[in-house]
């Protein structure tokens, strides 16, 4: 299971989940931490140039609005919104901007023994 160097728990927490539902995919890991390195999936980021705004893992409110309203109102855990962000990525990788950027973060996160 991996884990994300020089963080405190609640981050390491959703790492070590978004892990385990990935079956260690540090691919995966490396993506959400290039879109939200805070790994705060209530995260509303800042407006993008065509003037969407992206939210926690860095889903697109012209494309999952009924999430971003879950998000929102904060009706769903952290980890369920990771589970979505799992599914979309599982359908296309690269629908998300930090797919193409992931590899920059790998040396933050190591594997732990523990499982």
């Amino acid at each position: 299971m991996y884990e994300k160097k020089k963080v405190g728990e609640d981050q390491n927490k959703l790492v070590r989940y978004a892990s385990l539902i990935s079956g260690n995919d540090i691919d995966w890991l490396m993506t959400i931490e290039a879109e939200n390195g805070l790994w705060d999936m209530y995260r509303k980021h800042p407006k993008n140039r065509n003037g969407t705004t992206d939210w926690g893992c860095g889903l697109n409110s012209a494309y999952h609005k009924p999430m971003i309203e879950k998000i929102k109102a904060k009706s769903v855990t952290q980890e369920q919104v990771l589970e979505y962000c799992r599914g979309v990525y599982l359908k296309r990788k690269t629908a998300f901007y930090g797919y193409k950027v992931r590899l920059r973060h790998k040396s933050k996160f190591y594997l732990t023994t523990d499982y």
